[in-house]
């Protein structure tokens, strides 16, 4: 593929280093490390990508792409950036969305975070560069006002956001939109436009698309963006500052108690309760309270509820009468098993039983299973004379197979969540492998393609799962 970079080097005297965040440069110039570079082929993270190379060309830097596999286009844009980062000689890693469900913002977003910390780590990797820019900075502000946010969650995103195990760092915040485009343009740089942007789906889509161009027009003739940054500088300050003065105040509160006074919370302000909690369950759960999460914890506790909220997928806040307290999710346990199943019924703990039938060919017959007469939640009719033998056993993560219309293999926890199975569900259905292990059916899912049945089709091998 032609990657397409101009006259790139010239970027140095459109966005020469003072132009970038002061605090992310003094960061990377004392930094000898790999760099990870969020890029999705913009002209933002383009840019951010270029500049680093052409500042830190000493580092050494991963691009790393996630695919959310939302747009046709996506796939041209990997191809280009993998060729882009074998002409810069740097190492790409692309990752692809598995579960493809309707998906809301946070879904996506957690989705692609994942994808950046695993590869942080295992690239011992110290900083994430991102490619936000200040009318990013001036979107978030608005959707979290509007939202409502606690002083934490308005001053994001930080230049500078250290986290447990990275740091985010964004240079570009000084940086606006138009003048990263015109820099593409200028320099003859190759960039992608992702047109989900310019759809009214996403809240911030629609600020872009109609607030900011409202408040250039309110401010014209002033420079409102220069007074929203350094609004935004002050709150951070102010935030720096209570949290220098968090421990002095919280010298009387143990933050290492399993289970705290309930009455010692009543009547106490939202800041003093969000101060308190937050850290509690940090220490017990090792979660960061979102603030509505947080909200809810605050409305239970100014009802008197007695109520159990659940944190993350490991840990749920037990407020009793007197009492708050956190406790572990219990997982339930799976029991593994594997069997050969030669004839008669298999009887499983759930009061679910598996049975085989076998009926000789007839076209209408035929007909009726075609045409989805069965549902493969409950009976799936196969080719008897290559469905031969059957082994029963439960779900093993990794599990993959082809299932009948599909042209290439699936996991089978795709495929789970496509159907909307719950993992509870999950490690109870059976798996119906033949003798080699491949996979023939699972209730709920399609069966294997291999042994679907046909015109020539001499014997049906109909299996039923159903309750007893």
């Amino acid at each position: 593929m032609n990657v397409q970079l101009g006259n790139w080097e010239v970027l140095t005297k459109i966005f020469p280093k003072k132009r970038l965040h002061k605090e992310v440069v003094a960061c990377l110039d004392a930094y000898t490390g790999p760099l990870s570079i969020a890029c999705s082929g913009g002209p933002d993270s383009l840019i951010l990508l270029l500049l680093s190379r052409l500042y830190w060309p000493q580092n050494r830097c991963f691009l790393l792409y996630y695919n959310h596999k939302l747009r046709p286009q996506a796939n041209t844009e990997e191809a280009y950036l993998k060729a882009l980062a074998d002409v810069l000689n740097l190492s790409f890693v692309a990752g692809h969305r598995e579960v493809f469900i309707p998906s809301t913002e946070a879904d996506l977003r957690e989705a692609r975070y994942h994808f950046f910390e695993k590869n942080l780590k295992l690239h011992n990797s110290r900083y994430l560069l991102l490619g936000q820019h200040e009318d990013d900075c001036v979107e978030t502000v608005l959707m979290r006002l509007f939202r409502g946010s606690s002083l934490e969650g308005i001053v994001a995103p930080r230049a500078v956001h250290p986290l447990k195990y990275y740091t985010k760092l964004r240079p570009l915040l000084t940086l606006t939109k138009a003048e990263l485009q015109a820099a593409c343009e200028q320099c003859g740089i190759r960039y992608f436009v992702d047109h989900t942007n310019f759809e009214d789906m996403y809240i911030r889509n629609r600020l872009r698309k109609y607030i900011l161009p409202q408040l250039e027009t309110i401010f014209e003739g002033t420079n409102w963006r220069k007074g929203f940054r350094r609004t935004c500088a002050n709150l951070l300050e102010q935030c720096k500052f209570l949290t220098h003065c968090e421990n002095n105040y919280l010298k009387d509160f143990d933050p290492a108690k399993k289970v705290l006074d309930r009455n010692s919370f009543s009547k106490k302000s939202i800041w003093e309760l969000n101060l308190k909690l937050r850290k509690w369950v940090r220490v017990h759960s090792d979660v960061d309270l979102s603030f509505e999460r947080l909200e809810a914890i605050i409305d239970a506790l100014n009802h008197f509820e007695s109520k159990t909220i659940n944190l993350n997928k490991t840990h749920s806040l037990v407020l009793q009468k007197n009492t708050i307290g956190i406790q572990k999710i219990e997982q339930q346990k799976l029991t593994t098993f594997s069997l050969k199943w030669k004839k008669g019924i298999v009887f499983f703990p759930q009061n679910t039983q598996l049975s085989m039938h076998y009926s000789p060919a007839s076209a209408e017959l035929y007909e009726k299973i075609v045409s989805g007469f069965y549902k493969d939640t409950e009976v799936v009719a196969l080719d008897g004379d290559l469905a031969k033998a059957f082994y029963v056993r439960n779900w093993k993560d990794g599990d993959r197979y082809r299932p009948i219309g599909f042209a290439n293999e699936k996991k089978v926890k795709q495929l789970f969540s496509e159907r909307k199975i719950n993992l509870k569900l999950r490690k109870q259905l059976p798996i119906i492998t033949d003798a080699a292990g491949k996979i023939l059916w699972i209730p709920g899912l399609p069966p294997a393609d291999y042994a679907k049945v046909n015109p020539s089709t001499k014997l049906f091998v109909f299996l039923i799962y159903k309750k007893k």
